[in-house]
């Protein structure tokens, strides 16, 4: 995250066992390092930690050189919300990391350093977090500064806490950025974000949050019994007016949570435990003004196919999207999705007596390829298909107009000659770059371009063309 004014870590430790409650009872485990697919930074680079388990306080230790460890700072979390902010620090290496919360140790998480350092940038963004209603500051905000390509993944730039003046500053470079606040869970208020460019002037984003509707649940098996899942991860995307706006929470061990949100209609997922028999949930939930206690929200057990996700030299992926999709069926539906965990290992949920096919998802950065596991079947008894990956080769280019300037979020294919199905898909940035990563082959790929789609309908319509790296 980022490097900006944070707070002090004592300050952040109190905050958090203040207004996040108290230590968790389960054992510190990472469960997934957002925004990198498979988990990866550069030195001096931001990362977003979901955890479980966490107590005070929490530190994170990387691989160092010669069999050693190195502590990263600043690191800000949240235990209610199962979240760490922090920064890959100076001589970490390749290998595995680790969480300490409470005076215990997780067991270890893979985590790639990358060559070279991160550039923060100096592009100045400051503001204070206040209540709409009243205008008064809200200290112990969370906010984070991610930065939006319209390719790919958004990149997290920064992180900083509200100080006991509701003041926050974040750094980065040039472009345009969405700002995620978090606001104590007992300040009853909403968490809406908002969108700024940033450039080599200052610039003042004065964030107001405000009430909302309190929100109970309580996670549970789908059996007629609705014994309780603990520990699910609940997340809530906003469709309506408030759209940027997110929430995440743990379950507790009995399945209850709460949050504030605004009105209107959510995206609602539910994300068991690591190694958990139950599938991931998603569905679509209506808010009320006032306060409202959602029915129980039910996970669906079934068999499990389990393996582990390895790149060609062995290592282990964590934090990679693998997805079960049944291919017996009349149309293809997917049946679960995960992301593996610290040492590559998956879990997938799914009904038996059916085929399924299995698929990766990477990151659009050239150096891996997605891989398939086609024809597993699953009967009523357990499955396990470990997954290789290969290393990517990448073609890379950029999509201009007559003009010459770039097309973003224009689609753009490679199929390898005589072949139907695509090799890889991405969608260019808002510059008009794009990366294809593909299996390396000499016979080379055919590149096409499809749609644009861009949310203005007033966009160009632009005519398809495909190209063989032949001038013709």
């Amino acid at each position: 995250m980022k490097t900006a004014h944070l707070g002090s870590l004592f300050l952040w430790t109190l905050l958090a066992s203040v207004l996040w409650g108290s230590p968790a009872a389960a054992a510190p485990t990472i469960t997934d390092v957002i925004f990198t697919r498979p988990a990866h930074g550069r030195e001096g680079q931001p990362i977003l930690i979901f955890a479980d388990g966490l107590a005070d306080p929490v530190r994170v230790f990387f691989s160092g050189a010669a069999s050693s460890t190195v502590e990263a700072t600043p690191v800000r979390y949240d235990v209610a919300r199962g979240v760490i902010a922090t920064r890959v620090p100076t001589g970490a290496v390749t290998g595995n990391m680790k969480i300490a919360a409470g005076g215990d140790d997780s067991p270890p998480y893979y985590f790639r350093v990358d060559p070279g350092g991160f550039t923060q940038g100096t592009d100045l963004l400051e503001g204070q977090v206040t209540r709409e209603e009243t205008g008064a500051p809200v200290p112990g905000v969370f906010l984070l500064l991610l930065r939006d390509t319209d390719c790919d993944n958004q990149d997290l730039y920064d992180f900083d806490v509200t100080d006991a003046t509701g003041h926050y500053m974040m750094h980065g470079v040039d472009g345009d950025y969405q700002v995620f606040p978090f606001a104590p869970l007992n300040a009853g208020l909403a968490n809406v974000a908002a969108a700024t460019p940033l450039h080599a002037n200052p610039n003042t984003l004065n964030l107001e949050l405000p009430g909302g509707t309190s929100v109970t649940g309580r996670v549970v098996d789908a059996a007629p019994a609705a014994p309780a899942v603990p520990r699910a991860r609940v997340s809530f995307d906003s469709l309506g007016s408030g759209a940027g706006a997110h929430e995440e929470i743990l379950a507790d061990d009995s399945g209850n949570f709460a949050v504030t949100l605004l009105p209107g209609p959510w995206k609602l997922e539910i994300t068991p435990p690591l190694g958990d028999r139950h599938a991931l949930s998603e569905s679509r939930v209506d808010i009320t003004p006032g306060s409202q206690n959602l029915p129980n929200l039910q996970l669906d057990s079934g068999i499990r196919i389990s393996g582990h996700l390895t790149a060609a030299d062995g290592s282990p992926l964590p934090s990679v999207e693998v997805s079960a999709e049944a291919t017996t069926l009349c149309c293809s539906n997917q049946a679960d999705r995960k992301t593996t965990a610290g040492d590559g290992s998956f879990s997938l949920i799914v009904p038996p007596d059916q085929t399924y096919q299995l698929q990766t998802q990477f990151e659009n950065q050239c150096t891996f390829v997605n891989a398939r596991a086609e024809n597993v079947a699953v009967t009523t008894s357990d499955v396990t298909r470990d997954i290789g990956v290969q290393n990517a080769a990448c073609i890379t280019g950029t999509a201009t107009d007559n003009a010459g300037a770039g097309i973003g979020r224009l689609h753009i294919t490679a199929r390898k000659p005589g072949t139907s199905d695509d090799a890889a898909d991405t969608r260019t940035c808002d510059d008009g770059t794009y990366r294809l990563p593909v299996p390396p082959d000499a016979a080379g790929y055919l590149v096409s371009t499809g749609e644009s789609d861009g949310n203005d309908s007033s966009n160009p319509v632009y005519a398809a063309q495909t190209w063989n790296n032949t001038p013709g």
